[in-house]
């Protein structure tokens, strides 16, 4: 008797570990598919070998059985995220995966008047504020600062840096454009492949027919939701951060109130400052 329900236990890791790889083979090539259409020249049995390693250490067996003993894997429980967006993503929505980040200071003559004004527009453009800093105006530091983090929606960006452009003297301003659409696409990748794994464990364990099964089978089940909640959340990041692009701007008041030709503010200029005082 203990010797069938060994066999059997084994027949059953057997079938739910092919049908993992069935399900990361599926993931890859739905992966190539879209690089082709893409016009990614790549080389099939180069990549599908790489991401098929990739997956299978990140989806792992079901579990591993020993002929004179049982079989656990550790874990805590976790609940399956609550999100039923749909994995699969056509690479043309792959191709717009995009995170804006600008970097922007700027000299204004009020910064008060400046600062509303600012989150009153980001409030207009569909945006919000991350953060915002202020420093006070110093025998060592004589303009007034403000430093924000703010999100504004991808599509209003340039229409929101215009207004940023009429609202003061630019002293800096950069940008960067990060493409994510791989990493995206692969974190997809591993979502399908472990949805398809957390169905064939759900089957199994109501085939299940002994306690030993049972238990190495919930086992596999609470480290798949582990990494789908993982690997959800990654997902629901890139998304914040490609619908939402990121300005980290700051505003100066100027010195004297004047936005043309203002100078530094030199360490000459207070030293000569303290003298006439």
């Amino acid at each position: 008797m203990l010797k069938d329900a060994l066999n059997e236990a084994n027949q059953a890791v057997y079938e739910a570990n092919e049908a993992v790889d069935e399900a990361v083979d599926e993931a890859v090539n739905d992966s190539l598919n879209a690089f082709k259409e893409e016009g990614y020249e790549t080389d099939k049995e180069t990549s599908a070998g790489e991401e098929q390693s990739a997956l299978s250490k990140s989806i792992g067996t079901v579990a591993e059985y020993d002929n004179n003993e049982s079989y656990a894997m550790g874990g805590e429980q976790n609940e399956i995220p609550g999100s039923t967006e749909e994995t699969n993503v056509d690479a043309a929505t792959v191709s717009e995966k995009k995170i804006r980040t600008v970097r922007m200071t700027l000299e204004c003559k009020n910064l008060e008047n400046a600062s509303q004004g600012l989150k009153e527009k980001v409030k207009a453009q569909g945006g919000y504020i991350e953060s915002e800093d202020y420093t006070a105006s110093t025998q060592y530091n004589s303009s007034k600062t403000m430093v924000f983090t703010l999100r504004i929606p991808k599509e209003n960006v340039d229409s929101f840096l215009d207004f940023l452009n009429g609202e003061g003297r630019i002293l800096s301003k950069s940008e960067n454009l990060e493409d994510v659409r791989l990493q995206y696409w692969d974190t997809k990748s591993h979502i399908k492949a472990l949805e398809t794994e957390q169905e064939r464990i759900l089957a199994l364990m109501e085939k299940a027919e002994t306690i030993d099964q049972l238990i190495a089978l919930e086992s596999r089940l609470t480290d798949i939701r582990y990494q789908l909640e993982s690997y959800n959340s990654e997902i629901l990041d890139y998304d914040n951060r490609i619908n939402f692009s990121t300005i980290y701007l700051e505003l100066q008041e100027s010195i004297d109130g004047k936005l043309n030709n203002t100078k530094a503010y030199t360490f000459s200029d207070k030293v000569r400052d303290g003298f006439l005082s």
